[in-house]
């Protein structure tokens, strides 16, 4: 049964490799998503499930192409605030992901 990456993040420490696979696989998931158009909007660890093998899925397409002031506050970007900048929502998952890395990586916020 899939658990998701904060549940697993919360309940185990990851090893340096654990998380390289982690982070590899949900890259080559939101690039499929990003080269077929499609931006999800709400990347964060709550999203991403993992199997057994610590496969990641990316899940949870509700916010799926939603615009400005759509997904998780701490995981936004700062076009999402400040409505004088252009929002992309493809730009804005790299950010996202970007924020999922850090948490992944340091177990920890970056703000």
């Amino acid at each position: 049964m899939p658990f998701n990456l904060l549940k697993l993040c919360t309940d185990l420490t990851l090893n340096i490799t654990q998380k390289q696979h982690i982070l590899l696989g949900i890259t080559s998931g939101v690039c499929a998503l990003h080269t077929a158009g499609i931006a999800h909007c709400d990347i964060k660890l709550e999203n991403i499930l993992l199997d057994s093998n610590y496969q990641p899925k990316v899940a949870d397409f509700g916010l799926a192409g939603s615009k400005r002031g759509a997904g998780t506050k701490s995981y936004m970007a700062p076009e999402h605030w400040i409505e004088q900048i252009p929002f992309d929502s493809i730009k804005a998952d790299a950010w996202s992901f970007g924020i999922l890395c850090f948490m992944l990586l340091e177990n920890r916020k970056p703000f």
